[in-house]
């Protein structure tokens, strides 16, 4: 669907502009103006970047209808996004069973944690005490 929603994006922008450039031929004889929307890679090309609102510049709109398909191909982009983001979220977010059970995992881990920090302290301690304990006897 968004694949036939950007080609007949596509197809309009370039009818508008098409139909702009054959009404000002004066762009077509001056070729630093003109862009070349017979070739409809050069418009699918347009409306990829318009959509995922990179917007190079390399190509842009002239009409005002070229414009108004150009912003609505870029809302179009902006609605897109933001459902692909939604949808990953909630397909990454845990349940509340996962919820709990990561919580569980974490405080069993913290637990190990703090009894192999405390074994190295008391291990610590019992070597000091026996250090002191030498040191007396000598």
């Amino acid at each position: 669907m968004i694949v036939s929603m950007g080609l007949l994006m596509a197809y309009c922008t370039r009818l508008f502009e098409k139909d702009y450039y054959n009404t000002h031929p004066q762009l077509t004889s001056d070729m630093s103006g003109f862009q070349d929307y017979d070739n409809f890679l050069n418009v699918m090309w347009l409306t990829t970047v318009t959509m995922t609102t990179v917007g190079f510049g390399d190509y842009f709109c002239k009409s005002h209808l070229g414009r108004l398909m150009s912003t609505i191909v870029a809302f179009f982009g902006i609605l897109i996004i933001s459902l692909l983001l939604v949808s990953l979220d909630r397909t990454t977010k845990l349940n509340q069973f996962q919820a709990l059970s990561y919580e569980f995992i974490n405080k069993l881990q913290a637990r190990d944690l703090v009894r192999h920090h405390s074994a190295i302290v008391v291990a610590d301690v019992l070597r000091v005490c026996a250090y002191k304990k030498r040191k007396r006897v000598i």
